[in-house]
């Protein structure tokens, strides 16, 4: 996903707002930890022809020093994309993003670390987005439907993984209670916080973090109001991702001249908290988001020569800090249960893995290690259609 200032125009007349809206993300590698261990999704092989690139589901049981791509439900290599999502203690579901001419989503799910799996199916084309699919206390589920012209739609499961029935569309988000501070343009993430749906969205006002609670079947728009100077700027809701203490959201503000990004958290759903700015340069990308160890996110982005950055920021009104930069061609970072952060390096058929230790643990001059490579192998071609 490019934070660019181009697309997705707004028609939404203001004084001060920019012309457009901070695009949703795509699928992009992410994590997520368990009980039962760590897990990760990375695009691998050719990245340069979509019929070559082929996702990746990586384990690090909890426990183990490596990584594993021997999950066997998804042994089968995807093009369309991986979305993560779980649960405490130990649920893990995967969609299977569909490509091609695909109109469905399978889905795989574990409670028990990847010993066993269960198959699912999502009868609709999930959206490409790290947090479109989210799974609830009591198995409850929630998936991003994309529409078409018909703008994108929640479903939900609360049985099981393959039967779902509609929930929130855009439209009935913009008819929601004081929704017309936020103007919703299109559906992003979704996400639990003590059991109360949490929707995320880009907003074509200015101003204004395209937040929603539908809790009891009762919708609400709870999005904060930025203080000036960022008043001005239209925000898009990135990302959506569970911590300790309850969400993170990732919001992307699109300005004149400038593009920010903000984490945000909640206990409740209801009253949210943002961090200072994290100044995106012109010409850089988010490459992954996602929460860290301590409860708080990290923004690894990249730079059009390839260059990369990786921030962090662990407290509302806190400041994002740089860590050392990532290795090259670093595709996501994880947090394993006391290993500290990995970074997760592609290259054609080739995952290398490198750590750093928490600051508290390593001298100032330290920098990545690298700790594992993994071969994986690639059938190219067998996409053809």
């Amino acid at each position: 996903m490019a934070l660019a200032l181009a697309g997705c125009a707004s028609s939404v007349p203001t004084t001060d707002a920019p012309s457009s809206i901070p695009p949703s993300p795509t699928a992009l590698a992410t994590w997520a930890r368990t009980a039962g261990g760590t897990w990760a999704t990375v695009a691998m092989g050719h990245l340069d022809h979509p019929l070559d690139t082929f996702w990746q589901l990586l384990h690090r049981p909890l426990g183990a020093v490596a990584w594993t791509d021997e999950v066997e439900p998804t042994a089968t290599a995807t093009n369309g994309g991986l979305v993560l999502a779980t649960s405490p203690p130990d649920d893990v579901a995967v969609g299977i993003l569909p490509s091609y001419d695909l109109t469905f989503t399978p889905i795989v799910s574990t409670a028990n670390s990847g010993h066993s799996w269960s198959a699912g199916l999502f009868d609709h084309e999930m959206v490409p987005a790290p947090n479109a699919f989210a799974i609830g206390p009591g198995g409850r589920a929630l998936a991003i439907a994309a529409r078409g012209r018909h703008g994108d739609e929640v479903f939900t499961s609360m049985v099981d993984l393959s039967s779902w029935k509609p929930l929130v569309t855009a439209s009935v988000l913009d008819s929601a209670p004081h929704a017309a501070a936020c103007s919703p343009r299109g559906i992003s993430a979704v996400g639990f916080v003590r059991g109360t749906v949490v929707i995320g969205a880009a907003c074509a006002r200015p101003g204004r973090a395209g937040l929603f609670t539908d809790h009891a079947e009762d919708l609400a728009f709870v999005g904060p109001h930025l203080s000036p100077p960022l008043s001005h700027d239209l925000v898009a809701v990135l990302g959506l991702d569970p911590v300790r203490t309850g969400l993170v959201a990732l919001l992307g503000l699109s300005g004149h001249h400038q593009t920010e990004l903000i984490a945000s958290w909640t206990a409740d759903g209801t009253s949210w908290q943002d961090s200072l700015p994290l100044h995106v340069a012109h010409g850089q990308r988010l490459v992954s988001y996602g929460p860290t160890a301590g409860g708080g996110i990290f923004a690894l982005l990249a730079g059009r020569k390839g260059d990369q950055q990786l921030d962090t920021v662990g407290e509302p009104a806190g400041t994002w800090h740089p860590l050392p930069a990532p290795p090259p061609d670093t595709a996501t970072i994880a947090y394993p249960t006391g290993g500290g952060a990995n970074a997760l390096a592609v290259h054609g058929t080739v995952l290398t893995v490198w750590q750093l230790l928490p600051a508290s643990d390593r001298p100032a001059s330290d920098r990545w290690s690298e700790i594992q490579v993994l071969h994986v192998p690639i059938q190219f071609g067998s996409s053809n259609p």
